[in-house]
């Protein structure tokens, strides 16, 4: 999984450090230009945050007929659950995306978990795996035959979301909905920390240890070896003699002599021997699946953050919070820079500045943050691709006003009316977004990132 070295996109830092950062960095020469920008950072924050809450109120309202959490007070159609969870995973990869996670494919999975576990995926009709940030850890562990324990590195992911999506009752037979604990065509959504790459199968739902061949040597070989001579020296004799004396008293063989039958009761004494035997090797594979439920265990306790619609609020306010870093720190650059700059030449000052002035090193991608801002008014882009913004008194009355005419309920001047408000927003946004020829369109694009 080679993607996992690559460096994060997301900025580890919040977005108060990345703010006090930006006005201690030395750019912004005067007080007043300082307070602005602060200014302008509050009310860049009230705008996100108003686009996101709608994202959350989507992914709350459609989660609802597919929440396994909650006691539904009517029974909704295979139809109805199948659009509502298109809308669910779409607008959940768009906050995933905006929070700077990225998604792990199955064959990224397989190749990366050496564990064999047994999984019920005929009952999944749809999982996805995604995660952020990742680091490198050491486990000693000692191989065979090795009297000395050697560091073993291995990746653990930093958080990952899990989405399994069940299939319908009628996908279902009703011996799975016995034997499994799962509700058809729900959908459970968790959230985790610090998870090994190698266990990410673990967190996958009715999950058990499964006996792969290197298990399966490791339980038969010990049996047969220390079985063989126990099977010539004690059981074959012992099943002798207990032939012997069983036929005798049925009367197919001769008179049982008094040798025979002490032999026959010191035989029986082997019996608490071979079922102690059997005993030993199959407490050895129960020690194996109790180990696994007891990781297992530890994974859904310690390392799980939250489930179901809680992941919504967890991973919206980490969007909310990643776009607003990306913006500042564009707009920041955009504005103090003694050079002219394009996307991509933006891009690497801003990774330059976290390396030489914080040592810090990340992947950062301006690419979402420009375009909000672009479409906001405060990003131009000339017709050779290089990009201007305004001063910051300017940049503060543009969003000032697209805050203020967000709803267009209340005139504001006592003396004009509903249409004519309307009238001057759309002058406006033709005047500031020539892109955007409606206040309707202008809002749509906004919210819809």
């Amino acid at each position: 999984m080679g993607e996992y070295k690559d460096l994060a996109h997301f900025i580890q830092f919040r977005k108060v450090d990345i703010l006090e950062m930006i006005l201690s960095d030395g750019g912004l020469k005067t007080y007043e230009d300082r307070e602005n920008f602060r200014r302008l950072a509050e009310i860049l924050e009230s705008h996100l945050h108003f686009d996101f809450h709608r994202k959350l109120e989507i992914l709350k309202n459609n989660y609802y007929p597919m929440n396994p959490d909650v006691d539904r007070l009517r029974r909704f159609t295979t139809e109805e659950i199948r659009q509502a969870g298109d809308r669910v995973t779409s607008t959940l990869v768009d906050v995933l995306t905006n929070a700077n996670y990225r998604e792990i494919e199955r064959s990224e999975i397989e190749s990366a978990t050496p564990m064999d576990v047994h999984i019920p995926e005929h009952l999944f009709e749809q999982v996805r795996f995604f995660f952020r940030g990742c680091h490198r850890e050491r486990d000693r562990t000692r191989k065979l035959f090795d009297r000395k324990k050697r560091p073993l590195e291995y990746t653990v992911l930093d958080r990952v979301v899990l989405i399994v999506r069940f299939k319908p009752h009628g996908a279902v037979s009703a011996k799975d909905r016995d034997c499994v604990a799962f509700e058809p065509g729900t959908t459970i959504i968790k959230l985790f920390k610090n998870v090994p790459e190698k266990h990410l199968k673990m967190l996958l739902p009715n999950c058990a240890p499964a006996m792969s061949l290197r298990d399966l040597l490791f339980l038969v070989l010990p049996a047969v070896v220390a079985g063989i001579p126990l099977l010539i020296t004690q059981i074959l004799p012992t099943l002798s003699v207990i032939l012997l004396v069983g036929g005798a008293y049925l009367g197919l063989m001769g008179t049982l002599q008094q040798d025979s039958l002490k032999q026959a009761v010191g035989a029986l004494t082997v019996a608490p021997v071979v079922f102690g035997f059997c005993l030993q090797h199959w407490l050895r594979y129960q020690n194996k699946c109790f180990k696994f439920q007891k990781e297992l265990t530890e994974y859904l306790y310690f390392r799980n953050l939250v489930n179901s619609d809680g992941v919504f609020h967890s991973l919206v306010d980490s969007a909310e919070e990643e776009e607003c870093k990306q913006m500042l720190l564009a707009y920041y650059f955009l504005l103090t820079s003694e050079r002219e700059h394009d996307r991509e030449s933006l891009d690497d000052a801003i990774e330059e500045w976290f390396e030489s002035t914080h040592d810090y090193e990340l992947d950062f991608d301006v690419s979402s943050a420009l375009d909000r801002l672009e479409m906001m008014g405060l990003v131009h882009l000339d017709r050779n691709g290089m990009l201007t913004v305004p001063s910051l008194p300017e940049a503060m009355r543009l969003v000032d006003e697209l805050w203020d005419n967000i709803f267009p309920y209340n005139t504001g001047d006592g003396g004009r009316d509903h249409s004519e408000q309307i009238h001057s927003v759309e002058a406006f946004g033709n005047h500031a977004f020539p892109r955007f020829r409606s206040k309707s369109r202008f809002f749509n694009a906004l919210f819809t990132g």
